[in-house]
């Protein structure tokens, strides 16, 4: 008989931790490469599905139709009893998603069950996005580097998540049309965004840039965040993490779902928009 392939393997031994619902042993065998975060951080928002999953009898593997409304639900409720907050609950949902996704990525899963999931708005601020002066500001400090000039075009100009920016490939744009495959959606990138991801492909060898090589070098969150906190000082404005500069592109940009990344235009697309536009307007209303 022969041997199985180690890869077969190991493939085999990460779907029975997701079918056997055992985050320890699923968490170690992925190692901290998939996680963009802090890979504890990462565990505690997963606990709630794995958890609950062998007593509930749902299969993390191979959900029913149920699954969404269960997701909800366990996302939502708290250890000690009561509800967690709402930006709480988008990050656990968001967390299971970002897994579901990974899992497909290494030819494991063949669809996301979670795609089209809502999440609850984001909890409103007292602080408005930034200012679009400072925006504009950071802009042009940023041509220098034409890297971080593209990523930061994508998160203001397309509201585009920092989990999805460091997952694209070359192959998921097509130069011709300006179309960018993202995680729920095909964008029509605009031609600020297009053009300066076209000089930064432009260093990386044109039309025989590596299709399957990721746009952007940034590891993680946190060197991408370092990157933008050391152009803030140069440019003499304040920090500005990617979650503002997506809520300032809500504010500033008038988008479709599609031009967002949400996967539709319902309830959550239309109620971030509201929130995001909304701080802004209550604050113009005061000066």
């Amino acid at each position: 008989m022969s041997a199985v392939h180690p890869a077969d393997e190991r493939a085999m031994k990460l779907l029975a931790a997701l079918r056997d619902a055992d985050l320890d042993r699923l968490m170690g065998m992925l190692g901290p490469v998939w996680a963009y975060n802090d890979p504890k951080q990462l565990f505690t928002r997963l606990r709630p599905f794995f958890d609950h999953a062998p007593a509930d009898a749902v299969n993390l593997q191979t959900p029913d139709a149920e699954f969404m409304d269960w997701v909800q639900r366990r996302a939502q409720e708290g250890r000690h009893g009561g509800t967690v907050k709402a930006n709480t609950v988008r990050a656990r949902i968001s967390a299971l998603h970002r897994l579901y996704d990974h899992l497909i990525e290494e030819g494991l899963l063949q669809t996301n069950p979670l795609r089209g999931v809502e999440r609850p708005p984001e909890e409103r601020k007292d602080s408005p996005p930034p200012a679009q002066g400072d925006i504009a500001r950071l802009l042009i400090h940023a041509r220098d580097d034409r890297e971080l000039h593209a990523a930061l075009q994508l998160i203001y100009h397309h509201a585009m998540q920092v989990d999805e920016l460091l997952r694209l490939t070359w192959d998921t744009l097509d130069p011709g049309t300006g179309e960018l495959l993202r995680k729920h959606t095909l964008t029509r990138l605009d031609d600020d965004a297009l053009h300066a991801l076209e000089l930064w492909r432009a260093t990386q060898g044109g039309n025989l840039a590596a299709g399957h090589r990721r746009i952007f070098s940034y590891g993680d969150v946190f060197k991408l965040r370092t990157k933008i906190f050391q152009l803030s000082r140069r440019a003499n404005v304040p920090m500005m993490p990617p979650s503002e500069l997506r809520r300032a592109s809500l504010r500033d940009f008038p988008h479709t779902a599609r031009s967002a990344g949400f996967a539709d235009g319902g309830d959550g697309f239309q109620a971030a928009v509201r929130l995001a536009q909304g701080v802004a307007g209550t604050l113009d209303s005061k000066d």
